[in-house]
């Protein structure tokens, strides 16, 4: 079977993509056991850029793309919900929200919260959890 990217670039086999366990690599444990670096210092300047580049690479940013940034957000999945509907919805815009599950509900959640800010409408349509999204539903 092909490895997934993730696992060629960390060497680490993805079992799954919900929270924990999830298998760590020795140097990556024996890293967190250092003294944490401060987030004004050098040092994370310099980790952040490897980072932002690593991500660029992960996201497959093709490199004629050079001046796009990743984002690297120490936020939780809810923080990212906030900011896509603050800063990615246009006032006066539509979303459309297909929740196939719980975080998908929470986001459509979300953009209902941030509606009356941007002045729009969101769209959302009924699913079961783990059902297939089809054209036709998204169409509809």
């Amino acid at each position: 079977m092909a490895k997934t990217l993730g696992e060629e670039i960390t060497g680490v086999p993805l079992t799954h993509t919900i929270p924990g366990p999830l298998a760590v690599r020795r140097e990556v444990l024996e890293a967190m056991a250092e003294q944490q670096i401060g987030h004004r210092s050098i040092e994370m300047n310099k980790l952040y850029s490897r980072l932002e580049d690593g991500t660029k690479r992960v996201a497959l940013i093709p490199e004629e793309m050079e001046n796009w940034d990743a984002q690297i957000l120490t936020a939780s999945g809810s923080g990212v919900y906030d900011l896509i509907a603050l800063n990615f919805i246009p006032e006066g815009g539509r979303v459309l929200a297909i929740p196939i599950g719980a975080f998908g509900e929470k986001f459509a959640d979300t953009l209902r919260a941030y509606k009356r800010m941007f002045d729009g409408e969101v769209i959302t349509t009924e699913t079961m959890w783990g059902e297939a999204i089809t054209g036709d539903l998204v169409n509809d």
